[in-house]
C-alpha cells in the first residue's frame, strides 16, 4: 500500500489490474521455464530407458558366461589331447628310426 500512497493519481483499480497482469506474466514465464525443464528431464528419462532396454540382464550374462566356460574347458581338453597325440606320434617316429638304425647296423655287421 505504500506504493499506492506514492502514486496518488493512479486509481486503486488500475494499480491492482497492473499488479495482476504482472503476476500473470511472471507465472507464464515461470510455467514455460518449468515446461522446458520437464521436457529435458523426460528426454533424459527416455534416453535412460532406451539404454537400459539394450542391456543384458544378470541371468542372461550368467548363462552366456557358463557357455563360454564350457567352451573354454572343451578347448583346453582338446589342446591337452592334441599335445598327447603329438607326443605319441613323436615317440612312434623315434621308435621307427631306432628300429631302422638297428636293422641297418645288423645288415652292416652281416655284410661287413
Amino acid at each position: 500500500m505504500d506504493e499506492v500512497a506514492h502514486m496518488p493519481d493512479v486509481p486503486l483499480r488500475d494499480y491492482f489490474e497492473a499488479r495482476v497482469t504482472a503476476l500473470e506474466k511472471a507465472s507464464e514465464v515461470s510455467a514455460r521455464a518449468l515446461d522446458r525443464r520437464l521436457d529435458a528431464m523426460n528426454e533424459i528419462r527416455e534416453a535412460m530407458r532406451d539404454m537400459s532396454s539394450g542391456m543384458a540382464t544378470r541371468a542372461e550374462l550368467d548363462a552366456a558366461k557358463e557357455n563360454i566356460e564350457k567352451d573354454l574347458r572343451a578347448l583346453r581338453e582338446f589342446r591337452a589331447e592334441l599335445g598327447g597325440k603329438a607326443s605319441q606320434q613323436q615317440s612312434n617316429v623315434a621308435l621307427a628310426l631306432a628300429l631302422l638304425s638297428l636293422a641297418l647296423s645288423v645288415v652292416m655287421k652281416l655284410i661287413g
